[in-house]
């Protein structure tokens, strides 16, 4: 393969884009590495400075190599377990930044024999992030007034700015706005704490928030809306939490599980179905389907704001057959 400043990838080079790979094998017991010549020194090479992809701007979520946290050390003796080894690992792959998560409402959670225990204080965590010069680059759990004060005591510990919530709105995300509103007013008492800390707090979504809102016509019998006006629930959200302090972390994958999910809805004076699709999207560079508008960036972690549209909808322009649809997940 040419060196880069040919014009092509090097091995160095795809190594600086790839370092998932390396991450993968962490977790993948059959995934084997050899060959001859210099190929045992790429995944070093991979934590220099060299790349595509500067090391500074290379993250990865804990959740990808949750197996790796959680196995048992003696179940393949040769590969990492635990957080501690796992943030060796992660280094030497040429990642400079990992975000966390909540397991079962522990901030860390790992195989009891690991080193630390089975819940390893955040301190400690910490302490191993800055032994392999690693920052945590965010951590999601869940946000409301009863958990915000420890939420900021972790971002703290954590030394990160910006600390996150599983979805906006707890699992299973209802669609109906009376529920919506109850979790905006949630998360707008949690911004003076957040913001008298300097900590900004972000959703990490999933597909069902990308749902259409249910908020208009007539309730049911259980008191439910079943129209909409064509607002989805998470621009419902963005639309009522201060952007300065509240913002998305935009899922990609299942951004784009939901685009195939709610592809329509029931308006509010028609028995008929809009689709919300029919507007062409933007193409990417290697033709891909685009968001039909671009959310603002609001940190350089891949963090977002206002994205007005799920990826692939626009507004409704003909009316097309009603059909029934659920929310069901995956």
């Amino acid at each position: 393969m040419a060196d880069d400043a040919g014009g092509r990838l090097s091995r160095r080079g795809l190594i600086g884009v790839g370092a998932g790979a390396a991450a993968a094998a962490l977790a993948l017991p059959n995934l084997a590495c050899g060959g001859g010549g210099d190929e045992t020194t790429d995944v070093a090479d991979a934590g220099e400075e060299g790349g595509l992809i500067p090391r500074e701007r290379r993250g990865i979520q804990l959740y990808t190599v949750r197996d790796a946290i959680t196995r048992a050390p003696g179940d393949y003796p040769t590969l990492p377990t635990g957080l501690r080894q796992v943030f060796e690992a992660l280094a030497e792959a040429g990642y400079a930044a990992v975000e966390g998560f909540n397991e079962r409402s522990a901030p860390f959670r790992q195989h009891p024999d690991a080193e630390g225990g089975a819940e390893p204080s955040p301190r400690l965590v910490k302490k191993w992030l800055d032994e392999y010069d690693l920052k945590a680059a965010g951590h999601y759990g869940r946000i409301n007034p009863a958990t915000i004060d420890a939420t900021i005591r972790l971002a703290e510990t954590l030394d990160t700015p910006i600390i996150g919530s599983v979805d906006p709105i707890p699992w299973p995300c209802s669609n109906q706005k009376d529920d919506w509103d109850r979790a905006i007013d949630d998360w707008n008492r949690c911004v003076p704490k957040a913001q008298a800390a300097g900590i900004r707090l972000y959703a990490h979504a999933h597909w069902r928030p990308w749902d259409f809102l249910r908020d208009s016509g007539t309730k049911n019998a259980k008191g439910q809306y079943e129209r909409c006006s064509g607002i989805r629930s998470m621009e419902y959200w963005l639309a009522n939490t201060d952007p300065r302090w509240v913002t998305l972390e935009l899922d990609t994958y299942w951004a784009y599980v939901a685009r195939d999910l709610y592809k329509t809805y029931t308006a509010p004076t028609a028995p008929r179905c809009m689709p919300s699709s029919t507007r062409s999207r933007p193409r990417s560079s290697t033709g891909g389907a685009q968001p039909a508008s671009t959310p603002r960036t609001a940190s350089a972690r891949g963090h977002h704001r206002r994205a007005s549209k799920a990826p692939g909808s626009g507004p409704p322009s003909t009316p097309g057959t009603c059909r029934s649809k659920t929310s069901s997940g995956r």
